[in-house]
């Protein structure tokens, strides 16, 4: 038996609420997010109207030194309800886990996680906030799917700290993932078949797997734009700006040639993630997700189209999936549309 998405992951939504200072409904269908990056700060509002979801307010601006002082010159325009925001992280101090046990009910579940976390995650108990959600039960089998999510308490209170030192309250924390498969369901409408979102960030690339709606594998892939930067830089002997800028134009043949360990390197490690879901599942991936600022790489869609043999579709902004207030940029935000999606994952829950 499968569970949907959204019912699956509902625990999660707020994972992390034990540590976190204690709220009261707000009753607002305005939601306000952030996804504090390496190379860019992003931020969405949205407003619910039943159904529908409308861009109030984006922005996307720079990671500075003085990160606080960047957020809150992102927060001061844009509209955000009594002051509540909430927020997605993601690194090495952040896991989920997918684990196969024996059908139980949820407190035999919270039991063992309690005394066997620490054989699935790489810290000490003591070390994190952690949850978990069961996924999917196959009754055949005997086993269930669940997913084990932690992050390090210090992260958390990190986090904590930064909202009340600019004033906002936190609504709840979200993991990357999450948020990304959270997008994928209810704006790009994944119901059926087996669908690899791929977020290309600047330092790491973050492979989803999503199975009839249901996310049930996630893996960080430690590659990512800066490594192309870095190829571009050394090839054609320019400073990581110039490199910046080179990478963001139609990959032409001696850019290609630039890039070819790099892209090589990344796909190796995608063969691998698909390999091992397949294997696992008897099932193949019918489409491939991708996103992140390095989604806008000239001519990449076609090289992972053509070294994977899947389909490949780049997240675009839709108007038939997601309306926009008559007050926000709509040519900015096309162009910004791809950095957003974690952002906009996490403010739809």
């Amino acid at each position: 038996m499968k569970i949907a998405l959204k019912n699956s992951l509902s625990s999660l939504q707020d994972i992390f609420r034990k540590a976190m200072p204690p709220r009261t409904a707000s009753g607002s269908t305005i939601s306000t997010s952030l996804d504090i990056g390496d190379t860019y700060v992003k931020a969405i509002s949205i407003k619910r109207n039943n159904h529908d979801v409308a861009v109030i307010g984006f922005a996307c601006e720079k990671t500075s030194s003085d990160v606080k002082s960047t957020i809150k010159y992102i927060l001061s325009n844009m509209p955000v309800n009594k002051r509540e925001i909430a927020l997605s992280i993601a690194g090495r101090g952040v896991v989920l886990r997918y684990v196969n046990l024996p059908i139980m009910n949820h407190e035999d579940t919270a039991s063992a996680m309690a005394f066997e976390l620490e054989k699935y995650i790489p810290f000490s108990k003591d070390e994190v906030h952690f949850d978990f959600s069961v996924l999917k039960k196959n009754k055949n089998t005997g086993k269930m799917l669940v997913l084990i999510a932690a992050a390090k308490k210090d992260i958390i209170a990190e986090k904590i700290k930064l909202c009340e030192e600019l004033g906002y309250r936190l609504r709840f924390i979200d993991v990357n993932p999450l948020a990304i498969a959270n997008y994928c369901a209810e704006i790009e409408g994944v119901k059926e078949g087996v669908c690899a979102a791929l977020d290309l960030g600047s330092a790491v690339a973050s492979v989803d797997i999503l199975e009839d709606g249901l996310l049930v594998l996630s893996r960080d892939i430690f590659i990512g734009g800066n490594d192309f930067t870095k190829k571009i830089s050394e090839y054609f002997n320019k400073d990581f700006q110039e490199a910046e800028q080179i990478k963001m134009t139609a990959l032409d043949s001696a850019v290609a040639s630039s890039l070819e360990s790099a892209m090589s390197n990344l796909i190796a490690e995608l063969k691998v993630s698909f390999d091992f879901y397949e294997t696992q599942t008897n099932r193949l991936i019918d489409k491939i997700l991708l996103t992140g600022g390095t989604a806008k790489l000239g001519g990449i869609v076609d090289a992972l189209h053509q070294s994977l043999g899947q389909e490949v579709e780049l997240i675009q902004y839709n108007p038939q999936k997601l309306t926009v207030d008559p007050s926000v940029d709509m040519q900015r935000l096309k162009e910004h549309f791809n950095y957003l999606i974690v952002a906009l994952g996490t403010a739809l829950r």
